[in-house]
């Protein structure tokens, strides 16, 4: 009685994920809590393709990297 019983699934990581949106480039980290660097990336903001287009592509991102991290 009291045990958490672990059904199949890995426990995730606790992270943070740091976004720097500027005009030219998008910077996104992945940091332990202890503030160890796990990631850090960069792409192209792209603002002439509106603003809906960088939302998006920065929501892909984070997307891609919380699958391939399995956080």
């Amino acid at each position: 009685m009291g045990n958490k019983v672990n059904r199949g699934r890995q426990k995730k990581r606790e992270v943070v994920i740091g976004v720097d949106l500027g005009a030219t480039n998008t910077r996104i980290g992945v940091v332990t809590r202890d503030g160890r660097i796990i990631i850090k990336k960069t792409i192209p903001t792209c603002p002439e393709r509106g603003k809906e287009s960088v939302i998006k592509r920065l929501i892909d991102e984070l997307k891609e990297l919380i699958l391939t991290l399995n956080i």
